[in-house]
């Protein structure tokens, strides 16, 4: 199923560093208060009649401690993703025609104007789901506006079998910008010596329809350059996608196809795939845009991209389900005595890369963005029409994103786990965003720094979850039939249909006790990573 999928893969790769410097910090520690939070067995109501009230932090009282786009400047490497405080972000198309290609001049000037459309939507009637800048726009809640300035076909003159890794890709790349003699400083939004993002556009076949290649180039990837210097007055091309104009061509309702560059987006924006590179299940079920490129962004991606702000609840409380909506919220619930800081303005600061339960409101009408996949279905996942959702609900989620720092001594590199919400903190060494949905996903990278021990030391090469699907009906089948793969309570993996039964609605209970397959335990040392010491016994009453 994954091979056959319209995904793509996101390849950030970490050299061994020579030095990781120090980052500074706006605000000291000592200037937040620390409030201990006891969630032990309280009561969370969701109502659509009853005001909010309890012991919660709605989002006007919230800050994110830190989004995506924030810990760029202390992640490990130096490459940059795509920031929401540039206001219209412009991003350069790219198509790239090789002498392999069976495409007439002609038939160039059409995909042209098709790619064109895809992105910005010029003729939205042309365009199956949504264009590119419509979907942000409306994902975000009009917080991203993106502009596409698409070029000229460039004519490599090369076959594109002379292009397999992603290196000679960015060579071919910065080629076009040349030749068209392209302002890169019209591309670099934050003035930081990099081009913001570049999506480039080949005219063959990507490598699942092309019979006569099997270059795993050729496929839909978004790659971020690392050790690059700044350039002002000619930014450096540092981030870039690259997708087959076919992915465009998928049949969506016999309309053009924009699922794939969407998806790529994501990953432009920072986000990482939700599925599993071992293709040993789908955390998500696959409905997301980040796992089998389909629906909506999910709150959690929303929440870290620093679009949304959440309700932060840290015992009994109620909460308005029409509030919720109305502030395009999510509601997140702390493992027991977990903290958080305030400021001295009484802001609170919550940290999205920690570990917490998420619950958003899923909504089946045509305001959605899930609606159109679910309702007209999608071929190349084998999404028949209305054959999952087909009413509103709730999604619940474990998350758990946690961070760690790596930093370097006399001895080599050492890691460890950063758990604060204090933002801008005075800290020696960089992020390590440390756990994704694919096993060994990240600890592979701090094996390439020798930290095999800390490996070791916090399970990382046993676990993973960064995000997670808690379905309401835990129904296992023992065969595949275009179904969706979840881990069973007794840890084995096996799969579960998709139905309205996944969904939490009104009358029903949850209760984290009855779900602990969701939960991994990494075992009973401190040390751990995953459930160190934490539990969750929240639970949640849907009115």
């Amino acid at each position: 199923m994954i091979k056959t999928k319209k995904l793509g893969k996101s390849l950030i790769f970490f050299p061994i560093l020579g030095i990781l410097f120090s980052c500074g910090s706006i605000e000291k520690a000592s200037e937040y208060s620390i409030v201990t939070l006891n969630n032990s067995n309280s009561i969370i109501k969701l109502s659509e009649s009853e005001p909010s009230s309890g012991e919660y932090y709605g989002p006007n009282d919230v800050e994110l401690s830190y989004t995506i786009s924030s810990i760029t400047e202390n992640d490990i490497g130096r490459y940059t993703y795509l920031e929401n405080n540039i206001n219209p972000i412009k991003i350069l198309v790219v198509p790239i025609h090789f002498s392999d290609s069976k495409l007439s001049n002609g038939k160039l000037e059409e995909y042209k104007a098709d790619i064109d459309n895809v992105f910005n939507g010029i003729n939205d009637n042309e365009v199956g789901f949504k264009s590119v800048k419509d979907f942000y726009n409306i994902s975000s809640y009009g917080k991203i506006n993106l502009e596409f300035d698409v070029l000229d076909f460039y004519n490599a003159n090369k076959s594109s079998s002379l292009y397999t890794n992603e290196e000679s890709t960015k060579s071919l790349i910065n080629d076009a910008l040349n030749y068209f003699n392209v302002d890169r400083r019209q591309y670099d939004g934050n003035n930081d010596g990099f081009i913001d993002a570049v999506f480039a556009i080949y005219d063959v076949n990507n490598y699942n329809n092309n019979s006569s290649s099997n270059n795993k180039n050729l496929w839909a990837y978004t790659y971020h350059s690392y050790g690059l210097d700044p350039s002002y007055e000619a930014p450096a091309l540092s981030s870039f996608a690259w997708a087959s104009y076919d992915f465009m061509l998928s049949g969506y309702n016999d309309k053009l196809d924009p699922h794939t560059y969407i998806h790529e987006l994501g990953h432009l924006f920072g986000l990482y795939d939700y599925y599993d590179y071992n293709s040993l299940y789908s955390p998500l079920s696959g409905l997301d845009m980040m796992e089998y490129n389909i629906m909506d962004h999910n709150q959690y991606s929303k929440m870290i991209l620093g679009w949304i702000k959440p309700y932060v609840v840290y015992g009994n409380a109620t909460i308005n389900v029409n509030e919720l909506r109305d502030n395009h919220s999510c509601i997140v619930i702390l493992s027991d005595k977990k903290d958080l800081v305030y400021s001295k303005d009484n802001t609170y600061y919550f940290n999205p890369f920690s570990e917490y339960i998420l619950i958003e409101p899923f909504t089946y009408d045509e305001s959605s963005l899930n609606y159109y996949d679910l309702k007209y279905g999608y071929n190349p996942v084998n999404l028949s029409p209305d054959s999952v959702f087909t009413t509103d609900g709730y999604r619940m989620y474990h998350v758990d994103k946690r961070l760690g720092i790596v930093t370097e001594n006399s001895n080599g590199y050492t890691f460890e786990l950063y758990d604060s919400h204090i933002p801008n903190y005075d800290m020696d060494g960089k992020f390590f965003t440390i756990i994704s949905n694919t096993s060994n996903g990240e600890s592979k990278k701090l094996g390439s720094l020798g930290l095999s021990t800390a490996m070791s030391k916090y399970k990382l090469n046993d676990y993973f979850n960064e995000i997670n699907l808690i379905a309401k009906k835990t129904e296992f089948v023992n065969s595949y039939n275009s179904l969706f793969i979840h881990q069973s309570e007794d840890g084995q993996i096996k799969l579960m249909p998709i139905s309205n039964d996944y969904l939490f609605m009104s009358g029903d209970t949850f209760n984290p006790r009855n779900y602990s397959n969701y939960f991994v335990n990494g075992g009973n040392d401190s040390s751990f990573i995953f459930n160190s010491g934490s539990t969750f016994s929240s639970s949640v009453i849907f009115e």
